[in-house]
């Protein structure tokens, strides 16, 4: 009867740390829901973001919207430089949208069932922002 007593106590436990866990704030980037895993530090949530590095001076406006009682972060990644979409298709994810990076591509998580950090956890290319053209 102690034996199943303690079981019983380690699975009530258990069940308690997983819904403790499964308080977890939700990511979207660009408008896109991602499986970047947020931590937080104190009152303070760190986002993990990945940005490429294509050129030699690369900007980009990142903008955080914390949203506590819907427990969301929304990301918006922005390129001040000037857009070319349309005229090919993108060679990086062949006109399709999706990470190629991904495994399964588009589905935001590699080989480890890790999230991407390229496409930040959103399964879509980050060359042409899931359009498929350049």
């Amino acid at each position: 009867m102690r034996n199943k007593l303690i079981v019983l106590l380690i699975f009530v436990a258990g069940l308690g740390i997983g819904f403790a866990a499964s308080d977890a704030y939700q990511v979207s980037v660009n408008g896109h829901p991602s499986k970047i895993q947020v931590e937080k530090d104190k009152e303070t949530l760190l986002v993990p973001i990945t940005l490429p590095a294509g050129g030699e001076n690369d900007q980009f406006t990142v903008t955080l919207h914390r949203d506590d009682t819907a427990k969301k972060v929304d990301v918006k990644i922005e390129s001040p430089k000037l857009k070319l979409r349309g005229a090919t298709d993108c060679y990086y994810c062949t006109g399709n949208g999706m990470c190629a990076n991904d495994y399964p591509p588009g589905s935001g998580r590699n080989y480890s069932n890790l999230t991407d950090g390229g496409c930040n956890g959103t399964g879509r290319c980050y060359h042409c922002s899931g359009t498929g053209k350049l």
